[in-house]
């Protein structure tokens, strides 16, 4: 087995398709796959690139599918630092949000933020038009008007 190791994609989903296609896999069923060759993924898929949701969803399936093992970055450990909140000091996050050094970090997670805001806007618009109708048995019937996905 022969393998190819990925790095600091951030965010640069086109080039990772281009660079996936010459070393000579395939996307079946939106699972970038290779009949001998294994991709082994090892962080940085986003932070500054324009299209850093669809990077991660491209890796994701390939890596659910089975095909290909990943591991986060520094990148991708910062920007779960920055959501998640300090367990031990309330009202913190792990990563800091404010004085200087907060700055500092929105700055670098600032375009991922943006195309997660984008996205999350766009899921939120989709549940607004999702809607409940009764049935002739009475039972709610749940009718989606738009679909949602990364691309």
């Amino acid at each position: 087995m022969s393998y190819d190791i990925i790095g600091d994609v951030h965010g640069q989903a086109g080039k990772l398709r281009a660079l996936l296609q010459r070393l000579g896999y395939q996307e079946r069923s939106r699972v970038w796959q290779h009949p001998d060759r294994t991709a082994i993924f090892v962080g940085d898929f986003i932070d500054p690139g324009p299209h850093q949701l669809e990077t991660i969803s491209i890796v994701s399936r390939m890596v659910d599918d089975g095909h290909t093992p990943a591991v986060m970055g520094n990148h991708e450990f910062n920007a779960i630092a920055w959501y998640l909140k300090d367990p031990v000091q309330e009202g913190e996050y792990l990563r800091p949000h404010g004085g200087e050094i907060g700055e500092e970090n929105r700055r670098q997670h600032a375009a991922f933020l943006a195309e997660a805001d984008r996205f999350l806007t766009q899921a939120a618009n989709a549940c607004a038009k999702v809607q409940l109708q009764w049935g002739t048995s009475g039972f709610p019937i749940l009718l989606r008007s738009l679909r949602v996905g990364t691309g």
